[in-house]
């Protein structure tokens, strides 16, 4: 039966575009929960194909169903539109090609107490192995989000997680535009950062199915480009939350931040234009604290970062050479490696 309020206790958030192969059954699934007071908010980010009336399809058959359709903003701009037009005391954000068991919203809000502040459950990730991402403890949340600990991939996503929205509103960034990765991340740091350690709750289950697609709406491109964005988000965040005395700095930056800085590394050491290469680092360059954030990432790393370190911070031609240098011996090695084969 539907139990339709105003004023709901859940509000669930899902982002809409280009998934009509996927959309019903992330739909269905949170419309069959045993707990039935939620209001499931649709946003149509300008989807072509025929998710908007699909959409428009639930809405009319359950009183539950708020649609909104816009032209496309991206990720964030979708999930900032659900979250401008939620009511709920609690929000859930559940990507549309992804689904949920049917006692996911009672479950966690069941664990939740008065002084609650946020409540998360297990994923179940459907990989090609069909794995299970292993929990982590409440305590084990903030805790190593906020001291920039190593995380598992579903601890830094937003979904499988309820969040106030008291919270959520006294944030002055949500979900920042422009970022094409890293947008969880940066949504998690800065809602960790305005609550309580102890105001976690964790519901040891595989509630939340995540799956993984190629062309998904979490897919992280791997260009060196697409980095920048959430290099600087991260550079904000920094000055965000510099008096914050469960903050540390040169913490976050090397694990919190590491993972963009690794990759945009990565990626430029198999960049086979020097030409490109030498604007890529000329725009890392620009990034604020973006000697702080190579420093702190790349240099514990191994030697050879430490090395790449110094050649960065001081000398920009060498820096150069030495990923020119690197490309030429990675290509003479790969063709030997497959004349050897034939």
């Amino acid at each position: 039966m539907c139990n339709f309020t105003s004023s709901p206790a859940v509000s669930v958030l899902v982002p809409v575009y280009k998934v009509e192969p996927w959309l019903r059954r992330c739909v269905d699934s949170i419309l069959a929960q045993t707990f039935s007071d939620f209001e499931l908010i649709l946003v149509d980010d300008g989807s072509p194909d025929r998710c908007p009336e699909i959409c428009d399809e639930y809405a009319r058959r359950d009183p539950r169903v708020r649609v909104f359709h816009q032209e496309n903003r991206g990720l964030a701009g979708a999930r900032t539109t659900g979250l401008e037009n939620a009511r709920g005391k609690w929000i859930s954000i559940v990507d549309s090609d992804d689904w949920v068991e049917p006692n996911y919203l009672e479950e966690m809000i069941t664990a939740a107490t008065q002084e609650t502040q946020l409540v998360r459950c297990n994923m179940r990730y459907w990989g090609t192995d069909g794995r299970r991402v292993p929990p982590l403890t409440n305590d084990d949340f903030v805790e190593k989000i906020l001291s920039g600990g190593k995380m598992t991939m579903c601890e830094l996503m937003v979904s499988q997680k309820l969040y106030l929205k008291q919270v959520v509103d006294g944030m002055k960034v949500k979900f920042a535009a422009g970022l094409s990765t890293g947008e969880d991340n940066c949504f998690n740091i800065r809602y960790m950062s305005q609550i309580e350690n102890a105001n976690v709750v964790n519901v040891d289950l595989p509630l939340y199915h995540y799956v993984p697609r190629p062309d998904g709406l979490n897919n992280h491109r791997t260009e060196p480009w697409s980095f920048f964005p959430f290099m600087r988000e991260s550079g904000v965040i920094v000055k965000e939350l510099e008096q914050n005395r469960k903050f540390d700095r040169g913490i976050f930056l090397q694990n919190f931040a590491g993972y963009a800085v690794m990759s945009f590394w990565t990626s430029l050491l198999h960049e086979r234009s020097f030409n490109s290469a030498v604007s890529l680092l000329r725009q890392f360059r620009k990034i604020e604290n973006s000697e702080l954030m190579f420093d702190n990432v790349i240099a514990p790393k191994s030697a050879m970062g430490g090395l790449f370190s110094r050649l960065f911070s001081r000398r920009m031609p060498a820096t150069i050479m030495a990923i020119r240098h690197l490309n030429e011996l990675r290509t003479r090695i790969t063709g030997k490696m497959k004349q050897g084969k034939r």
